[in-house]
């Protein structure tokens, strides 16, 4: 796990809209002026701002870090969340990962932050499905995705791929309900890595893939912050890498 100026060097495929580009030029000065030589005048990020990086390089394999804590949705099965030295990582050996198949299709797994608490933020994660084994079969279901201002297992937003046409998908889970904010057409590959992104200005959010911003739209009012991390949906498996997070507390 690293955290601080690493984070910068994860959003080379990010893009920022003109829609966001003042809420980003003042939540994340830094960010946005290395990348996009936007707000070049903008004041260093302040104490109330967060940036983490984590790539699981240095935990050990079986282990969930201790900064992490795991959850499911519901009455559905518990997922396992552990970190594994994993075939064809995005970078390095090791990834976090959700290996226990199982459940309705609305089941959600998540793995959040255990100590943090964002309104405004961006965040950019590698994932990629995978069968039980670990292993990219392409035969495996797609379920993985970003959840944010998450405040349990049962309250969170997220943005994921999943199986089918309209494969990327915004979804509120209240109660441990999942309810569809909107979809977007992605037919995503199981075995191959994706880059993530979410971000949120104000109530307004925009997620995206590879650095293609593919469903724009607005949080609910009991959604305006919380912690971030990582789910997977239904019967899917996946790996997760590169997990940057910047907001405002």
């Amino acid at each position: 796990m690293r955290d601080g100026p690493g984070v910068l060097n994860s959003y080379s495929a990010l893009t920022v809209s003109s829609r966001f580009d003042r809420g980003a030029c003042r939540l994340f000065p830094a960010l946005v002026a290395a990348q996009f030589g936007a707000c070049a005048s903008a004041p260093p990020p302040t104490p109330d701002q967060e940036s983490r990086y984590y790539t699981f390089e240095r935990a050990a394999d079986g282990t969930l870090p201790e900064s992490f804590v795991a959850g499911v949705s519901g009455a559905e099965p518990p997922g396992r969340w552990e970190v594994a030295t994993v075939q064809q990582a995005a970078e390095g050996r090791r990834a976090l990962v959700q290996h226990v198949a199982g459940g309705s299709p609305e089941r959600r797994t998540v793995a959040w932050l255990r100590k943090s608490n964002l309104a405004d933020l961006s965040l950019v994660v590698q994932g990629r499905a995978v069968d039980a084994d670990g292993k990219p079969n392409p035969a495996a279901p797609v379920g993985l995705g970003l959840a944010w201002h998450v405040r349990d297992a049962q309250h969170f937003l997220a943005f994921s791929l999943a199986d089918g046409e309209r494969g990327a998908r915004v979804e509120v889970i209240s109660e441990g309900s999942v309810r569809l904010l909107g979809s977007a057409p992605f037919i995503a590959e199981p075995g191959r890595w994706y880059r993530l992104t979410v971000e949120q200005v104000g109530a307004e959010f925009r997620c995206g893939v590879d650095g293609r911003i593919l469903l724009e739209g607005t949080v609910p009012d009991a959604y305006r912050s919380g912690s971030v991390g990582v789910c997977t949906l239904g019967n899917a498996c996946a790996q997760f890498d590169q997990l940057t997070v910047v907001g405002a507390k």
